[in-house]
């Protein structure tokens, strides 16, 4: 059994699969047992603001070094980059003989001869591979003793003599004494696995990834900022720019402007409001069976216990959880409060309603433009609705006294609601 383990981008999974599949076909032509893929999620590559970096912190005691800024205070990433651990297994053919096939050596155009140890054997064994690099004698059979232009050669290892021979293709029968077919398609595929270990970072914004608390907060700060607007009415509104989008926009900015705007957002959302939205995201799909809950659900759960990231691309998915949210909020409030609903004011009578609590808002699209629907909660349980068609922008969990108009006195889902209309807001 050979089994190479190696961390990559997440975003080159795809492209090891690939290669993995090519690999095992031409395994499969020559009769010889092919590779099998495992893998599993690694610790993701922290990312910082390089302009904000003044030093880094040497860590002497096997932690990971980290960048202080200009006041010497440590900085905390602004993304990651999602990496996985792949390890190939696949099986190595018996050679009789005792013999061992543990590496290979050809040429690169550029570097010159490259050897490389491409089962777990020859990983084991104490080689130096410098002698196989020199560039007059590195296609050197020792079967045959010829120096002559060859492809690549095969290094063999003897189970009994500990020797190691490298060998020319066309040599090995002779060598070994049987006709013996190389499985080298298929070890070719641990070099390319290699090669995209060692490939520096060439993922977009949507291969990288953010905290979630970090973009569940934002969220909630850009909601209280502009309201919550869909990308579905957004498509139809000229210049507008969706929650989602808003949200994308400003984790993905880079520089000190986005790093204090994101850094303002978080703190102005409370511990205890974080809480809520993270346990409303993650069990949203106990109370929802749709593909919409089970992927919301699948994000927050993760697969890092320190890490809970999300990815760019799934950003204004996990955005557009804080509308669900105020809804739920406010349906429970609706039903605490729908015993004790009654009806206040007059019919098409003006009155001044105070202290009037914001439980929900929500933009909808009409052909006549924007309408925010806003649901108060006075002092004794009842619930007033105002369809907004103006500037205001009302926010939830603030309290306004209400000037309007009741328009009527409506009963929705067994609740008494009273509706109201051409209202003038004053913050409490």
């Amino acid at each position: 059994m050979t089994a190479r383990t190696i961390t990559i981008y997440a975003y080159l999974q795809e492209t090891l699969e690939t290669r993995i599949e090519r690999a095992n076909r031409r395994a499969k032509r020559i009769g010889q047992p092919g590779y099998t893929i495992t893998i599993t999620p690694a610790d993701p590559e922290p990312v910082y603001d390089e302009d904000r970096i003044a030093r880094w912190h040497r860590d002497e005691n096997g932690n990971s070094d980290y960048p202080l800024d200009s006041d010497g205070r440590p900085m905390s990433p602004t993304d990651y980059r999602q990496r996985v651990t792949a390890t190939i297994d696949g099986i190595v053919p018996a050679i009789p003989g005792g013999w061992q096939l543990v590496g290979l050596v050809d040429e690169d155009p550029v570097i010159g001869p490259m050897p490389r140890l491409i089962t777990d054997e020859g990983r084991k064994l104490n080689i130096n591979l410098d002698d196989y690099r020199d560039l007059d004698t590195w296609n050197e059979c020792d079967h045959c003793h010829t120096n002559r232009d060859r492809a690549k050669v095969y290094l063999l290892h003897s189970t009994e003599t500990g020797q190691i021979v490298r060998v020319g293709r066309t040599c090995l029968a002779v060598f070994l004494g049987l006709d013996v077919a190389v499985p080298e398609p298929a070890f070719g595929v641990l070099k390319e696995a290699e090669d995209l270990e060692e490939m520096t970072w060439g993922g977009g914004s949507d291969d990288t990834s953010y905290r979630i608390d970090h973009v569940l907060a934002i969220s909630h700060a850009m909601v209280a900022t502009y309201g919550w607007l869909s990308s579905a009415n957004a498509r139809y509104t000229p210049g507008a720019t969706s929650t989602g989008e808003r949200v994308s926009l400003l984790m993905k900015a880079k520089g000190e402007a986005a790093f204090i705007e994101r850094a303002d957002m978080i703190d102005s959302v409370s511990a205890d409001t974080l809480a809520e939205l993270m346990a409303y995201a993650r069990d949203l799909r106990d109370h929802d069976d749709s593909e919409y809950a089970r992927t919301v659900s699948a994000i927050v759960r993760g697969t890092h216990d320190n890490h809970q990231l999300v990815s760019g691309r799934n950003i204004k998915m996990l955005a557009s959880v804080v509308s669900g949210y105020q809804r739920a909020k406010a349906r429970e409030i609706e039903r605490a409060t729908a015993a004790d609903s009654e009806f206040v004011g007059e019919v098409k009578k003006r009155g001044t309603f105070e202290g009037l609590r914001v439980i929900f808002t929500r933009v909808f699209d009409s052909m006549y433009g924007e309408k925010q629907l806003i649901k108060f909660v006075d002092a004794a349980g009842n619930i007033l609705v105002w369809w907004n068609t103006g500037k205001s922008n009302p926010q939830v969990g603030e309290t306004y006294n209400v000037t309007g108009t009741v328009k009527s006195h409506d009963i929705y889902e067994d609740v008494n609601q009273t509706i109201l209309t051409r209202c003038k807001l004053v913050a409490c």
